[in-house]
């Protein structure tokens, strides 16, 4: 580049603060800061309600307690008897649930309310569940207190506290804190206007300011407030994650104390991340209380805080090795900073002057630019993006610990820049012939690699070799994973299928599943990216070369994707070895993929239009196979509106032989029932062009369901029948599944999935074996039932469900399943 680029914070700006974006994710919500994503958890709140309606008698027993308040019991009771909600009931009700709950699922009420009555109710309803009060019948008087009761309610009653919230309120407030904090501006106001009328006492406006810490107002006066005295309730301590500036900080420390910092890592984090640089006084004065854990959260926080404060307040722990490794880290993203202070610092006469000195002589003991000046392959003007004092200044930066500043000092720079800086830095380590000691040089290319880079180092990775290369192999494959474009993936699946299965293929399976989960791809679609080209180039063919002749070999239409015939004995030997065993990658890979897309066909699976085109149409295996399928094109209620076939020009074709264009749409594999009355055409056309299908498709038998056993909830027809235990194994190729292994090892059913929690079960008389399965070798079959819910609820929900439930695609291939399994 003809202009180079000052990145004048490298320099010399050593004090522009940044909240890491990794804290967000540690701190508590709080509205319009940071980053929060919340919704109700629909699975945690059905375990509420389970245990809700499992415990009917229980809080029933509870409520109707002479020692209970005859109020809130009366409260409690008309909510439980009547099924309607009020706020107070319902909070009696629920404070009742949280101490059946461990606490790390109290939270989960909270999803429960919201999810049925709102966020404004459950608000409410949390202030008054806050005032419930478990307490024994030795202890029902004011003394009474719920530590220890846990989840036992026998021969427990309910009284109001006039004093304090309990304590087993706090996972409910912080998950409502959460929902405030994401809540739509008119539904948020609502729940405000709803508890500022509950804000009467000391111990209402600390949980309400904790729950809702925008609301500067009442975090002020609840802060205002405090005594004088030391208080250790958790409201008072809950007030660190409401607080917004350093004095009301300093309030709550001087009452609660700074024990609660090395406690709990979201209170830590949200001071640090509210209050910034501020903070670091409070942060340092927690270190005493806190396990190694804590410790360390809390020193590389003060890490990165860019001031003299937190930097001397660093020293002042050493010797500590557990701080010394965070100054390090500071000493790496400040060194201005450093070499001032450390200078300082090592005349004390103190162990933390001896550190500090040999920690300047070892960070700060080279010229200023750095110590990187010494090494002879690196060639500042040669880098591309910055100025060279820059250029050596990052190259410093990226050579150090791994720090969040240095992260955002790089997201400064353009990011095509950034990458052409990476690549070069690392064509440079590549020429002088990869130095151990600067492989920091590789996983820079983690921080500032795109997908040209992903593909130039997946390339170079393969030609590795001997131990050194081996180990900078595998840290090459993790540098692709911590890219994590679509390129990149791209490249790790081909990793995974040309390396062979050694520590290299195993650590490119893990990139695969980490980036395909970051970037949200469903197994299906990884599936889809994953299907081997057997060295195929994109149109089908593939160059055979034997020295002097060169070969095309190419596909023809027939029942499974085939090399096309050629005159072996006019090969080479290398070359026809290499066509032999072409064929037969071909034929694995083309029965595997025809299993796959059978099972798809079965599950309704659909793909968008552009993903059919890029998994089907554009892969030079896959488009044989998708040419001896129909397919089905759905409208917007998922019903089929068209079907087509891929034809040998490449087009697709509807049943009238028009071209179509899909452009957003979704598309299937058809099943007969799809195609109704086109049935019989796409049949007859399949036989006239000798079109030979990968699995029964137009041939597929369609079973049906008779009008008695739709309405049935078991399959009366399969029931005290004898069967293979062989066939029963057979089944998981159709995606059926055994059950987890019971008392002794047996394995009592069978299950498929066929929806949301709702399964198809095989109960057996006696059972498999999970050690030999095979040991008995008929199985009797005891029932044919649908379960619906989780599988520890299936066998209480046999027999609730009917058949009729199940659409006429999946009940059609139940019982062809069910069906073969007899014969």
């Amino acid at each position: 580049m003809s202009d180079r680029k000052s990145l004048a914070r490298l320099r010399s700006d050593e004090r522009t603060w940044i909240v890491p974006a990794r804290w967000w994710r540690r701190t508590e919500p709080w509205r319009g800061r940071g980053q929060c994503r919340v919704a109700v958890d629909s699975a945690a709140a059905q375990r509420v309600r389970e245990l809700l309606y499992d415990s009917v008698d229980a809080l029933r027993a509870v409520l109707a307690d002479p020692a209970s308040d005859p109020v809130i019991a009366a409260r409690g009771l008309a909510v439980l008897e009547s099924g309607i909600g009020e706020p107070v009931g319902s909070g009696v009700i629920s404070a009742l649930l949280l101490r059946m709950l461990p606490p790390p699922d109290r939270g989960d009420v909270a999803d429960l309310l919201v999810e049925w009555y709102g966020l404004e109710f459950a608000a409410e309803a949390l202030v008054h569940v806050s005032r419930v009060r478990l307490v024994r019948p030795d202890s029902a008087g004011e003394g009474g207190t719920d530590d220890g009761i846990g989840a036992r309610l026998a021969g427990a009653a309910v009284r109001m506290n006039t004093d304090a919230a309990t304590t087993a309120t706090r996972p409910m407030a912080r998950r409502l804190r959460a929902f405030l904090a994401v809540a739509p501006d008119d539904s948020y106001s609502r729940a405000i206007g709803v508890l500022t009328a509950l804000r009467g006492d000391a111990y209402a406006r600390r949980l309400l300011a904790y729950l809702a810490p925008s609301e500067a107002e009442w975090v002020d006066e609840a802060v205002a407030e405090l005594g004088d005295g030391i208080d250790r309730h958790w409201t008072v301590a809950a007030l660190f994650s409401a607080v917004a500036t350093p004095a009301q900080a300093e309030r709550v420390a001087a009452v609660a104390g700074h024990t609660v910092l090395a406690r709990d890592p979201h209170v830590l984090y949200s001071v640090a991340a509210h209050l910034g640089p501020a903070a670091a006084a409070s942060i340092a004065a927690c270190v005493a209380q806190a396990n190694d854990d804590m410790y360390h959260r809390a020193v590389q926080i003060l890490a990165d805080f860019p001031t003299d404060e937190a930097f001397d307040l660093l020293i002042d722990l050493l010797p500590d090795r557990r701080a010394r490794t965070a100054l390090r880290g500071a000493v790496t993203a400040f060194p201005e900073r450093a070499r001032r202070l450390l200078a300082t610092a090592a005349h004390r006469g103190d162990d933390s002057g001896v550190a500090c000195a040999a920690l300047l002589g070892e960070q700060l003991g080279a010229p200023v630019d750095g110590p990187l000046d010494f090494r002879p392959w690196l060639d500042l003007t040669a880098l591309p993006a910055l100025a060279p004092a820059d250029a050596m200044r990052l190259c410093t930066l990226l050579a150090g610990p791994e720090h969040d500043y240095v992260d955002a000092l790089i997201a400064e720079l353009d990011p095509a820049d950034r990458a052409a800086f990476g690549i070069a830095l690392f064509e440079r380590w590549r020429a002088a012939g990869y130095p151990p000691s600067d492989d920091w040089v590789l996983t820079a290319l983690a921080r500032t690699g795109d997908d040209t880079t992903a593909r130039t180092l997946a390339e170079l990775l393969v030609t590795w070799d001997g131990p050194a290369g081996h180990s900078r192999a595998v840290t090459a494959i993790r540098v692709l994973t911590a890219i994590g474009t679509e390129a990149a993936l791209t490249q790790l699946i081909r990793l995974t299928l040309i390396l062979p299965p050694d520590e290299l293929h195993a650590e490119a399976k893990r990139g695969v599943s980490a980036v395909a989960d970051r970037i949200g791809l469903s197994a299906d679609q990884l599936a889809d990216r994953q299907v081997p080209t057997c060295g195929l180039e994109s149109d089908g063919t593939l160059v055979l070369a034997d020295g002097t002749r060169i070969s095309l070999v190419g596909f023809v239409a027939q029942p499974k994707p085939g090399v096309g015939s050629l005159l072996r004995g006019t090969l080479a030997r290398p070359t026809a070895e290499r066509f032999t065993d072409l064929e037969r990658e071909v034929e694995a890979v083309a029965a595997q993929q025809a299993r796959r897309l059978e099972a798809a066909m079965v599950r309704g699976r659909t793909w968008y239009a552009a993903e059919h085109r890029t998994a089907f149409l554009e892969h030079p295996l896959l488009r044989h196979i998708a040419r001896q399928l129909v397919w089905v094109v759905l409208d917007d209620d998922a019903h089929p509106a068209n079907s087509f076939h891929l034809a040998a020009d490449g087009t697709l074709r509807d049943h009238a032989d028009r071209p179509l264009d899909l452009r957003t749409e979704k598309v299937v594999i058809a099943h007969p029932l799809h195609l109704g009355e086109r049935l019989p055409y796409w049949a007859a056309r399949f036989a006239d062009d000798r079109i030979r299908q990968p699995f029964p498709q137009l041939d597929r038998t369609v079973h049906r369901l008779s009008a008695e056993e739709a309405a049935a909830t078991s399959l009366a027809r399969f029931a005290d029948r004898m069967v293979a235990t062989s066939a029963l194994l057979r089944l998981e190729d159709s995606g059926w599944r055994r059950s987890p292994p019971a008392d002794g090892g047996v394995q009592d059913y069978l299950f498929r999935p066929v929806g949301a929690d709702l399964q198809v079960l095989i109960v057996l008389d006696d059972g498999i074996d999970a050690g030999d399965p095979l040991s008995i070798p008929e199985q009797g079959i005891a029932s044919v039932e649908l379960a619906a819910g989780p599988p520890r609820h299936w066998w209480h929900r046999c027999g609730d469900t009917r058949f009729e439930v199940l659409d006429p695609i999946t009940a059609s291939e139940i019982l062809r399943d069910l069906e073969i399994l007899v014969v």
